[in-house]
């Protein structure tokens, strides 16, 4: 259907998807770009282009495979299923953009930390994470929009108003005989707002994360 409780529950499937898959992301990501940035390691360069080449891949190329991958493991219609295969998609994306913003923090900082005795993990989240976070908000906000706008695994993972997301509701109204325009931009305004809120609260960290990695003189 294409009620207002309708509506709301494909809103809710987003919602939960989408900050599930920023989360995890975000935390893996970090991670390996962290370890990319500061471990020195034979082909680390190469690494990452190749995290960035995964990234690059079209999803289309790939879908039947993950469908029989997902089939088989008995995730189709899940929350999980979706946040799986976009966490796979972007946290790639994170680690070519973290790393970048990581290897401008000064090692010397973390070091410091570690011998006010801190652990490597303590320094990274204490210190190292705050002095990113321009750049964690700036990775966050190409990461949400990312895994909000997305159709083709919603529409081949799910076919249950249980699991499906709004993007995969927009494109039901358009039938073999008909293509509902009203419901179609009513819908649309209403799965943009989360977006437009989302970029809103971190839009002061936008062009400073954005910049951070700016060439100095």
């Amino acid at each position: 259907g294409t009620s207002s409780a309708a509506v709301a529950a494909y809103l809710k499937n987003s919602l939960i998807v989408t900050s599930c898959t920023v989360f995890f992301s975000l935390l893996i990501g970090t991670l390996a770009a962290y370890g990319l940035a500061r471990f020195r390691m034979r082909g680390r360069s190469f690494m990452a282009v190749a995290f960035l080449i995964v990234r690059m891949i079209p999803g289309m190329a790939v879908v039947i495979g993950v469908y029989r991958m997902i089939s088989s493991i008995g995730l189709l219609n899940t929350h999980a299923a979706l946040i799986l295969v976009y966490t796979a998609f972007l946290t790639p994306f994170v680690i070519w953009m973290m790393r970048s913003f990581l290897q401008d923090i000064p090692a010397e900082m973390e070091d410091a930390a570690r011998v006010d005795g801190c652990n490597r993990l303590q320094a990274l989240f204490y210190v190292i994470v705050p002095l990113a976070a321009p750049g964690l908000m700036a990775t966050a906000i190409f990461t949400f929009l990312g895994a909000w706008n997305e159709y083709i695994f919603a529409s081949v993972l799910t076919s249950t108003d249980a699991a499906q997301t709004a993007t995969v509701m927009i494109a039901g109204q358009i039938t073999f005989d008909q293509v509902f325009w009203g419901r179609i931009a009513a819908i649309a305004t209403v799965l943009i707002i989360p977006a437009i809120l989302f970029i809103r609260v971190v839009q002061r960290y936008m062009v400073q994360g954005l910049t951070l990695g700016a060439v100095k003189e």
